[in-house]
């Protein structure tokens, strides 16, 4: 075994809460368990804060877990309890004890609330005389509703004291339920009892609050009691009668019976305790000598200046992430009581990827689902360390000492930032309201560093916006000394030498006369972004002007990956995609240059000499298509060649179409374009064949009549090509 169960509730601030966790605290111990606890702080009814706070359930290892313990009544919202019980149904692999009176596929487990609200009956008849009661329970056929129902009923009948089925009256266990019974025993409509056995506090109070409005005395005319212990009863006016049930003997059954899920042995409470009455005004016993006690301990508290400690102004007073984290543990006296300020740690658990956020079609996506495989924690006492989410937390030397753990999602809305854990060496009185506003706050930080982070990017993006161009998005030569200084700095401390290969585009005239504006753009942007694949991760890329680029590198010998990057830019623009897109074959024109770092003194001249060699191949691809009075024709007819591979190129059939002879076109072509027209139309075939592989399920007699070749010469000419066949080229790049 794990020797470790998991508890998983909701408002652990809440007293009555708190008994119940004792209990299972104390069995636990007496067991020798661990226990981990997963409880939410913001229930409501939005669902981006309810998706953050139920985002922490994915973060349970449930094979760390022996067994779980499920609270839901301990929720207040019902989109929570049924979330959770859905998911412990299909992830959870462990036992799983629920405390309720409703039967599901869960072991249940309740306490004796029957006896309890009989206990209440008997205390209004036999001290306080009362003959007529009636009981407001909660909702019909609800498990509880009726479990309280029927104590009301086997008390009156053991008193021998009448009623009538109408006396028992079915509400929401909360506030509308006492508003409206008040309406009826006020209008007329039902007859005034000597006392109303409200199943719940909140009813009892609403109850109470809508008769005095209505000028009945509560207890002169009429005697309340509530029921479960909520703090609430105590400050009301007048303090209300409650009953503080067996939470505590509960949580220790709970356990017992897990334990016996899980081991098959039985095992026996550490020690039993019953609930308790709490007579205050409301039954007319008189008592608020408990409210004033809590009423002169909060004035206390802020006296001493605990409840104004500035809690948000020192922790956003950070500059960096580290001294928020730094300044947030220095206000853990906010919550945490000083005698047991030793007993405690925290834990911040935060995603790899926190303060990270990306704008998609300008939409902002970030974290809001699960959390990272690996953590980072930011300690109380032992700094940052990084451990697995499959851990749940991380390990530390004094993990023995701290034997309970609370966990907390951290979020804003459906932000997910990690988790926060609160380890205590047992007692759990410093999990309280203030706490929960610590968390609170600890989100409200994350969310405004990660907007600051944004914010600060956007600002950086915004300067160095001059630096790119607006189109490609690659860095401007002319604006990027910064980064060319860096480039020189490095080359000095490697003692390596810096290649620079530009890359010029021919023929940007022919593509603006034969297509619109933003069919260049779009041409320019699929090539800026093809030529960043093709760099490596040492290369840095800048754009020179509107049709030059220069990757620039450190090395001593960088011709083969030059050689590999122009291969695959030339393939790239031979594509029939990008062909068709423009209606044109756009030339490409390199050079690769070493650079000697002695021959400048600066950044500026080292980008004077990038721009010469840019421009010195402009010069020269100029001069090529000036000296020859047939260049644009030829031009025309290499496009023409890659655009309609299937046509029968001669080079008789060529020569003829522009009036030259077979020889004069051979020679003319092969000057302007590095390459024969044959070279040119078998390229052109072999390249359309294995697009035509790759995208349609035509078979090979059907591809080589579309490249114009019989299907014996394609065969031929495609496995002396590549070294492979057809068809084992198009089963090698389909998978």
């Amino acid at each position: 075994m794990n020797n470790r169960i998991g508890v998983i509730m909701g408002r652990l601030f809440k007293n009555v809460d708190k008994g119940l966790l004792s209990g299972i605290i104390e069995q636990a111990e007496h067991a020798g368990f661990e226990v981990y606890i997963f409880t939410v702080n913001d229930e409501c009814t939005n669902r981006k804060i309810m998706h953050g706070e139920e985002n922490l359930l994915t973060m349970i290892n449930f094979s760390l877990l022996d067994g779980v313990i499920y609270v839901p009544y301990s929720f207040a919202s019902g989109l929570y309890k049924q979330d959770t019980a859905e998911f412990l149904k299909k992830h959870c692999t462990v036992p799983v004890v629920r405390i309720g009176a409703e039967k599901d596929s869960f072991t249940p487990i309740w306490y004796d609330d029957e006896g309890e609200i009989g206990e209440i009956v008997r205390h209004m008849a036999e001290e306080h005389g009362c003959r007529r009661m009636m009981c407001m329970t909660g909702p019909k056929d609800n498990a509880v509703s009726e479990r309280r129902a029927e104590g009301f009923r086997s008390a009156m009948k053991s008193l021998g004291l009448k009623y009538d089925e109408s006396d028992v009256i079915y509400g929401d266990f909360w506030t509308l339920s006492g508003r409206q019974l008040a309406e009826g025993l006020t209008d007329g409509t039902r007859e005034l009892p000597d006392a109303v056995i409200c199943c719940n506090d909140a009813m009892a109070i609403s109850l109470c609050d809508a008769l005095m409005e209505k000028g009945v005395s509560v207890p002169n005319d009429i005697r309340i009691t509530g029921y479960d212990g909520y703090v609430e009863s105590r400050f009301h006016a007048p303090s209300v009668t409650t009953y503080i049930s067996a939470q505590e003997q509960l949580g220790r059954n709970a356990v017992c019976t897990l334990y016996t899920e899980i081991a098959g042995n039985t095992m026996t409470p550490c020690r039993y305790t019953t609930g308790k009455l709490i007579r205050h005004e409301s039954c007319g016993c008189g008592v608020r000598a408990e409210s004033r006690q809590l009423l002169d301990f909060d004035f206390e508290r802020f006296e001493l200046g605990i409840f104004d400690t500035n809690l948000t102004a020192n922790m956003f007073d950070s500059e960096t992430p580290d001294d928020f984290f730094k300044n947030t543990y220095t206000m853990i006296y906010t919550f945490m009581s000083e005698k047991l300020i030793q007993c405690e740690q925290l834990s911040i658990c935060l995603c790899e990827d926190w303060d990270q956020a990306e704008y998609v079609d300008g939409v902002r996506h970030y974290r809001t689902a699960g959390y990272s495989e690996n953590m980072i924690c930011i300690h109380q006492h032992n700094g940052k360390k990084q451990f697995r989410l499959s851990d749940m937390k991380p390990v530390f030397q004094d993990r023995e000492k701290y034997p309970v753990t609370v966990f907390n999602a951290l979020h804003f809305l459906d932000r997910c930032f990690g988790y926060i854990c609160f380890e205590t060496s047992g007692a759990i009185d410093d999990y309280n309201r203030d706490y929960v506003r610590f968390i609170r706050e600890i989100n409200n930080g994350l969310n405004f560093f990660c907007a600051q982070n944004e914010l600060r990017r956007a600002l950086y993006r915004e300067r160095i916006s001059n630096s790119r161009d607006e189109l490609t998005g690659l860095y401007l030569l002319q604006n990027s000394s910064k980064m060319l200084d860096d480039i020189i700095e490095r080359s000095e401390l490697y003692r390596a030498g810096i290649y620079v290969l530009i890359i010029s585009i021919s023929d940007m005239r022919e593509i603006i006369h034969s297509n619109s504006s933003d069919t260049l753009d779009r041409f320019l942007l699929d090539f800026s972004t093809h030529l960043q694949k093709c760099c490596n991760k040492e290369d840095s890329l800048f754009q020179i002007n509107d049709n030059s680029f220069a990757v620039i590198g450190i090395s001593n010998d960088a011709k083969l990956h030059c050689d590999e990057l122009v291969i695959s830019l030339e393939n790239y623009l031979i594509t029939p995609d990008v062909l068709q897109s423009i209606g044109h074959l756009v030339n490409l024109r390199t050079r690769l240059a070493a650079a000697d770092i002695a021959e400048f003194s600066s950044s500026d001249d080292f980008a004077e000499m990038i721009t010469s060699e840019a421009e010195h191949l402009d010069r020269q691809w100029k001069s090529l298509v000036s000296a020859s009075m047939h260049a644009e024709e030829l031009m025309k007819l290499r496009s023409d060649i890659y655009l309609d591979p299937k046509r029968d190129w001669t080079t008789e059939f060529c020569a003829e179409m522009l009036n030259i002879s077979r020889s004069y076109l051979h020679r003319i072509y092969k000057k302007l374009f590095g390459m024969s027209i044959a070279d040119d139309v078998k390229t052109s075939r072999l390249n359309y064949a294995k697009y035509l592989l790759l995208t349609t399920d035509d078979i090979l007699q059907v591809i080589a009549e579309e490249c114009g070749l019989d299907y014996f010469n394609f065969m031929r000419l495609f496995k002396k090509e590549t070294g492979i066949t057809p068809t084992e080229y198009r089963h090698f790049h389909s998978s």
